[in-house]
């Protein structure tokens, strides 16, 4: 027997069958297959593979098989390799690299990143497959998954979750910006490209919230600058261009984003703070328009201050106790900006039992932990500091319950020493008190 049957005849009795005519494999497993191209070239003579070097013609690669599992090879001849199957193939040839890196498998890649589909989720990764399928194709998705995560998620709830691992350093308001304009001037993008944000006007839609997210966020970051003007109006802009219309619905059962949601809530928002026209009623009629299960807490924090607002205004029992249930709603699913209002509430006894330990509870905790609008509650402490003693005794007896505090009490009696205590919180006892005024818009 030569010694080209020897090893076939080896190779058989491993289960790898080979046509002695051809010396192709007609049948093996997916495992085994590596390691049966290697056997047969190992097993050619020497002169053989000298000639096969010398040819002027030699192709990258000698057989497709040596780099794509069967299964995957045979879908990718039908053109219908899933996304699945990705982390099965190994791409070393130019012409394989170009033909796989078209927009739809672009895109899956990245979306199998962000979400943790089939492997580890990862923000760094999604991007960077957004990165390459936008410099390459230009598709809408792309440019609108990078223009979110380059402003902590945009207007997406779910994004900024995702993408919070990223951290400060992936915030750039100005690729933010061109990023979804480029997303909104995206028209051409081949319908394969939409993954999480299918159809193409869902996707639309979804990228004029982000800009105009992007652009409020811009003036709100240099409310003095020159341009904040001309940004809070495109803004409005963008955001009536998503309202004047019905939902474009997502083809997910489950949608990615929400995007006339997420317009109603930051239009809400911006009335709220002045930036658009609009009255209280407004912001209740956009909010309320969203059904109960569909807001979020950024909803729900809107309704409260509303309801607080017409409260202040006319006091009205009904108002208070619907303020109280969206705030603490809103703080239960932990919005940064309601331990404030939850404070604010408990002090007056709108809504709620009036509870001075309650209050100041809920602004030292604010302090302490930081978060979006701490500083009111800060500035609200100030003012206690700023009287001097005596001090009410709820504060002494609140702050005595934070273990941070607990090491300016003195060690004879345990009396809390408040002005040390105030100066651990940044604050100055007895100072003026005509700089910690708090500033309750939003």
């Amino acid at each position: 027997m030569s010694h080209s049957k020897a090893v076939i005849a080896a190779l058989a009795d491993a289960g790898i069958y080979i046509d002695a005519s051809t010396g192709r494999v007609v049948k093996r497993s997916t495992a085994a297959a590596v390691a049966a191209d290697i056997a047969l070239e190992r097993a050619k003579p020497a002169a053989t593979l000298r000639r096969f070097r010398r040819d002027p013609n030699l192709p990258a690669v000698r057989f497709v098989e040596d780099l794509f599992p069967e299964t995957s090879l045979f879908k990718s001849l039908l053109n219908a390799v899933g996304i699945g199957d990705l982390a099965n193939i190994v791409v070393v040839n130019r012409q394989f690299k170009k033909e796989f890196y078209d927009a739809q498998i672009l895109t899956g890649r990245a979306c199998m990143a962000l979400t943790g589909q089939d492997c580890e989720a990862s923000a760094a990764e999604a991007r960077k497959w957004y990165r390459v399928c936008a410099d390459m194709h230009g598709t809408r998705e792309a440019y609108c998954m990078l223009g979110g995560i380059a402003n902590e998620g945009g207007a997406s709830s779910v994004l900024a979750e995702m993408v919070s691992p990223l951290g400060d350093a992936a915030i750039d308001l100005d690729e933010s910006e061109r990023c979804l304009r480029a997303a909104i001037a995206a028209d051409n993008s081949p319908p394969g490209s939409y993954h999480l944000l299918a159809p193409p006007d869902h996707a639309l839609d979804a990228a004029k919230v982000d800009l105009a997210m992007t652009l409020a966020d811009k003036a709100w970051f240099d409310p003095e600058g020159t341009n904040a003007p001309y940004l809070l109006a495109e803004a409005g802009i963008l955001l009536d261009a998503v309202l004047d219309h019905d939902e474009v619905p997502s083809v997910h059962e489950v949608p990615f984003r929400y995007p006339r949601r997420e317009a109603a809530t930051l239009k809400a928002q911006m009335i709220q703070k002045g930036d658009v026209a609009g009255t209280p009623t407004d912001v209740l009629a956009l909010i309320e328009a969203i059904p109960p299960d569909e807001r979020d807490a950024n909803c729900d924090y809107l309704l409260g201050k509303i309801y607080m607002r017409l409260d202040e205004e006319t006091p009205n029992d009904e108002h208070a106790a619907r303020a109280f249930h969206h705030i603490h709603r809103a703080f239960d699913a932990g919005h940064p900006r309601t331990p404030f209002e939850m404070g604010q509430l408990a002090e007056r006894g709108r809504g709620t039992d009036l509870s001075l330990s309650n209050a100041y509870f809920m602004y030292l905790r604010n302090a302490f932990h930081g978060g979006d609008g701490n500083e009111r509650s800060i500035a609200r402490l100030a003012e206690d500091a700023a009287a001097g003693p005596p001090y009410p005794p709820e504060l002494i007896e609140t702050m005595e319950d934070f273990d941070e505090l607990r090491a300016y009490a003195d060690e004879n009696d345990g009396t809390l020493n408040v002005e040390e205590a105030f100066a651990f919180l940044g604050i100055g006892a007895q100072s003026s008190s005509d700089d910690d005024t708090y500033d309750d818009s939003d």
